[in-house]
């Protein structure tokens, strides 16, 4: 009968979340070091992100680039911000998964945070569990801004020149550059440490995630130029987003 109890109570808890995310139900605490126990596995190996909505801070939007043929996606959070972000037995299963809502190659989730901790992200890819780095939500308390603002050179037709003006180099790790097609697809992903960035050219790329040689851009074709501007702990500090007409 208790076991009934249990399981009912789950339930009414879950129906009052209105198309967030997926349940899972615990027979007991799932931690992330016992996952990890006996497997394979490579930390630090996700490149993902998080930042609040634009339009609600209790919604945080984590962007995470997904190997092709990864499977059993999880996120796992700590009950606390003040731990040690690399002990993974700070870490437990979220009981409610991140909801996914952008299935592409930088697939985006999106999940309510009513409190100040830490994630990790975690999959399985060729025999093997790949984990994020821990990323600091940081919805409460520094909200991350979105600009619409960044300058375009395209003088060198189907080279354009990315500027954009950085808000503090306080908390500032690196850049994350999105490169899209006006169909979405990924043109190319690159970071680079310089707020500048140029279609085609890798001088000041530091990490280049594109899997194949960036396409043409075709005159007269809409595309989208998108930046994240991340901080040491992997949370968002501002999201930079452009539209333009290849030149």
């Amino acid at each position: 009968m208790k076991r009934i109890v249990i399981i009912a109570l789950l339930a009414l808890t879950n129906s009052c979340v209105k198309n967030e995310s997926v349940p899972i139900v615990f027979e007991e605490l799932i931690v992330l070091a016992n996952d990890l126990e006996g497997n394979l596995y490579q930390t630090d190996a996700i490149h993902a992100f998080a930042a609040n909505d634009m339009s609600n801070n209790d919604h945080v939007n984590i962007f995470a680039v997904v190997e092709d043929g990864a499977t059993d996606i999880k996120f796992y959070e700590s009950d606390y911000p003040n731990i040690d972000a690399q002990d993974f037995y700070s870490y437990r299963l979220m009981e409610i998964q991140p909801t996914l809502t952008v299935d592409a190659k930088v697939k985006e989730f999106r999940h309510t945070f009513l409190r100040d901790e830490w994630i990790i992200m975690t999959y399985k890819h060729e025999g093997k569990i790949k984990l994020s780095s821990p990323i600091r939500i940081n919805n409460l308390f520094q909200q991350t801004q979105y600009i619409a603002d960044i300058g375009i050179n395209q003088e060198q037709s189907g080279m354009p020149i990315f500027d954009w003006n950085v808000q503090s180099y306080d908390d500032n790790a690196f850049f994350f550059e999105i490169m899209k097609g006006d169909t979405s697809e990924v043109l190319s992903l690159t970071f680079t440490n310089e707020s500048k960035f140029q279609y085609f050219n890798l001088a000041n790329v530091t990490l280049n995630l594109s899997t194949a040689s960036p396409p043409d851009l075709v005159i007269g074709n809409d595309y989208e130029f998108m930046v994240l501007d991340v901080g040491l702990d992997h949370w968002i500090n501002t999201v930079y987003h452009y539209n333009f007409i290849a030149e």
